[in-house]
């Protein structure tokens, strides 16, 4: 559920997904084929296991940040400026996961917990979508 806010949230967010997809193809960065295969088997397997807010604090506002800072300079500044609350949380030391406090609250939550169970959806994609496959045992002597 969203507020009244133009294109909603899935719309708006997938516009953003879909031209940048189309500029990338434009400026040759990749191709059609490239662009599919990558966001059906890492955006696409990483989202239906973790949120983009949580991802978000679960690698850290800071991560968020400095990528932003980085395409901002080296790709296109309008597309790629980090919004003003994400400087805002780094200002504060509200990362995420690792500072306990980020877009979610994590106060009173075993952070270690939070962390297994998001690597345990990621992992039950995976194998949902027949990608895993368990590392060999070491051979003894």
């Amino acid at each position: 559920m969203c507020g009244a806010s133009p294109g909603y949230i899935v719309p708006r967010l997938q516009a953003l997904v879909m031209n940048e997809a189309a500029r990338m193809i434009e400026e040759g960065a990749a191709t059609a084929k490239e662009i599919d295969k990558a966001t059906r088997y890492g955006m696409g397997l990483r989202f239906a296991a973790i949120g983009v807010v949580e991802f978000i604090d679960f690698g850290g506002c800071d991560i968020l940040h400095h990528a932003s800072r980085e395409m901002s300079a080296s790709i296109n500044p309008e597309r790629y400026t980090a919004p003003a609350i994400v400087d805002r949380m780094v200002e504060e030391e509200r990362l995420g996961l690792k500072s306990g406090s980020g877009f979610h609250d994590y106060q009173g939550r075993d952070l270690a917990a939070c962390r297994r169970d998001v690597l345990s959806r990621t992992l039950g994609m995976l194998k949902h979508a027949g990608l895993w496959q368990a590392p060999a045992r070491e051979m003894r002597e």
